[in-house]
């Protein structure tokens, strides 16, 4: 692959892998348990176990993609099989969602430290810093993102399960039982949120021609969605032991909460390390849809200098969060009836279409030599 084609240096397995949890876990682990006990109650755990299996189809169809067009940006691939009109299309389509989910992220992050621990600070200061900072990182590249990225699993992942361990005392199993009791119907509805959540896995088309070992697309797909729904489905699992299937529908965010109820006489306060610990992984995914805007736009309008567009790109998605939503209730009914059908539209539809076209021109092409 030619220098023009990947301007970056290229990442490896692990570090794709570690990216794709971090694109998918930090505001699903925010939003998605109270969506989910609110409609599967407490067997909402089966709700994150039929989303997972969904994921699981949804990486074996964008590996599926990435097969045919090893180390070849995925939007040039489309122009190559399917001419410049389809790819600009689908360029500009995908530079919306990724821009749109973008903001979202940005709303979040300026909602919850303003709830949580910055009340008396300004939104708009919060938002600047953020997306300041993840601007600086993003203009740097991929590779420094993944690199980042491997630091931040670490440690949150250790204070994870240390919040755990330091719930033992909290958590009562009876609340699990009955198992079954609600309905598939609710299961499934339980689902959606997260079945949306997992499709933004999609960003793996756009991170492939990164990575150094094209054969392993598929694992790392596979092991980034299994991570993603492993702390998923502990988060979901913990909130309801803690306080049962019923509470946690009614919180804005019962993982924080979870972690408030951490009080022994030698710690306290651990919500705050895991506020810090969320912090640091949504930055990370803020910096994954920055490239994706960015790498969309760049490709469809050819531009040169990505550098500008950062900038650009930056300051309009935080106005766009600060000024979208009008409140938190505005924001929260987004993303229980809104945000998903958006989600699956961009990231499943989209490529199951694409697929299929370049399933049908690949049979075309020998009758045509004929």
């Amino acid at each position: 692959m030619s220098q023009e084609q990947i301007p970056y240096q290229q990442i490896t397995a692990f570090q794709a892998t570690i990216l794709l949890v971090h694109t998918i876990t930090p505001t699903a682990m925010l939003v998605i348990p109270s969506i989910a006990i609110e409609t599967a109650d407490q067997n909402a755990w089966m709700s994150i176990l039929a989303a997972w299996a969904c994921g699981i189809g949804f990486i074996l169809m964008y590996s599926r993609i990435t097969r045919d067009n090893p180390g070849v940006p995925f939007l040039k691939f489309i122009e190559e099989r399917l001419g410049r009109a389809v790819s600009v299309i689908v360029g500009i389509l995908l530079a919306h969602y990724y821009f749109s989910t973008l903001s979202v992220i940005i709303r979040e992050l300026i909602d919850f430290l303003s709830d949580a621990v910055l009340m008396r600070t300004p939104l708009l200061v919060i938002g600047g810093v953020a997306v300041a900072v993840a601007a600086y990182s993003a203009i740097h590249g991929l590779e420094v993102v993944a690199r980042v990225g491997i630091l931040v699993f670490g440690v949150s992942g250790f204070l994870f399960f240390l919040h755990i361990l330091l719930l033992v005392d909290h958590l009562h199993f009876k609340y699990l039982a009955p198992i079954g009791e609600v309905s598939v119907n609710h299961i499934a509805g339980g689902s959606l949120p997260a079945i949306g959540w997992f499709s933004e896995s999609s960003v793996l088309l756009l991170m492939a021609p990164y990575v150094s070992r094209q054969a392993a697309i598929r694992t790392i797909g596979l092991w980034g969605m299994s991570l993603s729904a492993m702390f998923l489905l502990i988060t979901v699992i913990v909130a309801i032991l803690v306080f049962g299937p019923s509470l946690p529908g009614m919180l804005a965010y019962p993982t924080a909460a979870v972690a408030e109820t951490i009080d022994y006489d030698f710690v306290e306060r651990m919500d705050v390390l895991f506020i810090f610990s969320w912090m640091a992984t949504v930055y990370l995914k803020i910096c994954v849809f920055f490239f994706g805007t960015v790498h969309c736009f760049r490709t469809v309008f050819r531009a040169k200098h990505r550098k500008p567009f950062y900038v650009a790109f930056g300051l309009l998605a935080l106005l766009t969060a600060l000024y979208t939503w009008e409140s938190n209730v505005k924001l929260s009914e987004y993303q229980r009836y809104a945000i998903v059908p958006f989600k699956l539209s961009m990231n499943v539809v989209l490529p199951f279409m694409l697929l299929l076209a370049l399933w049908i021109m690949k049979r075309l092409k020998p009758r045509a030599g004929g």
